[in-house]
């Protein structure tokens, strides 16, 4: 039975992944992207690779949410402060509390494309602690690898949507076209399985 999902979607190989996968599933997909909710150069590159790809797969185009314009509950604060006192995030507010906040806003359980990483801290952090918000989101692909990931795309027919996806965090633009720089920790990660 089709569902309808909402997706936070950054136009990154996780998110994408995602949308692919329940879009050929047959499921309504509701894309999300929320503005400034971190120190970031590649909001225009994702904006653009996010609203190609949803042309291409006929979605309709993201919601989006200005962080600026955001309240976050103290709860969320609360734990939020509780996990980067304790090094598990590298910021005190952080795009998983907006997105929090934005299910919450929604009345939604919101997925987001968060994945096993060595330097992740999502596998580690929602499993081990029921009670925190960040719970509140959901996690379909949180115990799996981009390689794994990337494997499944190939089974199921949409590698081709996922190469188009950039996992930059500081993308340069050539042509008029932006491209991975090919440094950052996210373009190293993603050239190890692509």
């Amino acid at each position: 039975m089709a569902r309808e999902i909402f997706i936070f979607w950054s136009g990154g190989f996780d998110s994408t992944f995602l949308v692919c996968k329940y879009h050929f599933e047959g499921n309504t997909v509701r894309p999300l992207y929320i503005l400034n909710c971190d120190p970031r150069q590649n909001t225009q590159a994702e904006l653009e690779t996010v609203q190609r790809i949803a042309s291409k797969l006929k979605l309709s185009p993201p919601l989006i949410f200005d962080a600026f314009n955001l309240t976050l509950d103290p709860d969320i604060i609360r734990e939020s402060n509780f996990w980067f006192h304790r090094g598990v995030f590298t910021r005190p507010i952080n795009q998983f509390g907006y997105m929090v906040q934005v299910g919450r806003n929604l009345q939604k359980r919101v997925v987001a494309g968060s994945v096993k990483e060595p330097e992740g801290f999502m596998h580690k952090l929602a499993p081990n602690n029921p009670q925190s918000v960040f719970n509140e989101l959901a996690y379909p692909v949180l115990f799996h690898t981009k390689l794994e990931l990337n494997r499944i795309s190939l089974a199921l027919g949409f590698a081709d949507v996922l190469r188009e996806t950039i996992s930059c965090w500081f993308p340069v633009t050539v042509g008029g076209k932006y491209h991975p720089c090919g440094n950052c920790h996210m373009c190293r990660a993603r050239l190890a399985f692509l």
